[in-house]
């Protein structure tokens, strides 16, 4: 299954996002082969493991969202490039929803 990202509201709930590339989605994944990053160029992403669950808050989002857009250019696949265009909006919408958390869920 891998790593799997998810947008935990205020209230405890997942939250459902329109998809970048149409539809709606409540998790982002495939991206997992790209994470583990090095620790000094992704200080954000290097703290999310395959095996275990990572939370990061709105606070964190800037930074996050820098990472995502310079790991966007090592994605060798579309499907690698989607999950990480629904990593984004996940965190931008995290960033803007005071008591939300961006929830990491590994295997």
């Amino acid at each position: 299954m891998g790593i799997r990202a998810e947008l935990v509201g205020a209230g405890g709930a997942v939250v459902r996002l329109p998809d970048p590339a149409g539809g709606t989605f409540d998790a982002a994944g495939d991206f997992d082969e790209l994470v583990p990053v090095d620790a000094t160029e992704y200080p954000v992403l290097s703290q999310v493991e395959p095996f275990d669950d990572k939370s990061f808050s709105p606070a964190e989002m800037d930074r996050l969202i820098v990472e995502i857009d310079r790991l966007v250019v090592s994605a060798t696949s579309d499907l690698q490039r989607k999950g990480l265009l629904r990593l984004r909006a996940l965190a931008l919408t995290c960033r803007d929803s005071p008591g939300s958390t961006l929830r990491f869920v590994g295997d």
